[in-house]
């Protein structure tokens, strides 16, 4: 378990300046939001601040897969490989692609 800020700091933080916020705050805190603009601004800001981090391109390809856009998930999908070519959600979230079809 980490201990670190509570849900409502991390809410806080991500309004006030979430650069701030570590990756790993940054994506908890799409967590935290129930509609998907919210989580996909979240990931978005995150992918800007931590460019180097595949995470949050990796979830933005699994909102545009959830939403039928599997364009779009394969273009985020090749973003978070681009960043670790070894990603393992990545490459399972291709995997589900390839099964829908």
């Amino acid at each position: 378990e980490t201990i670190g800020r509570s849900d409502e700091q991390i809410k806080q933080q991500y309004a006030s300046d979430p650069a701030r916020l570590s990756p790993d705050e940054l994506l908890y805190a799409a967590t935290l939001e129930s509609g998907t603009a919210n989580k996909e601004a979240i990931y978005k800001k995150t992918a800007e601040i931590y460019d180097k981090d595949y995470r949050a391109f990796n979830n933005l390809a699994t909102l545009a897969f959830n939403e039928g856009n599997e364009v779009l998930a394969k273009e985020y999908i090749q973003k978070a490989f681009s960043k670790n070519p070894k990603a393992p959600e990545a490459n399972a979230n291709l995997a589900l692609i390839a099964l829908k079809h």
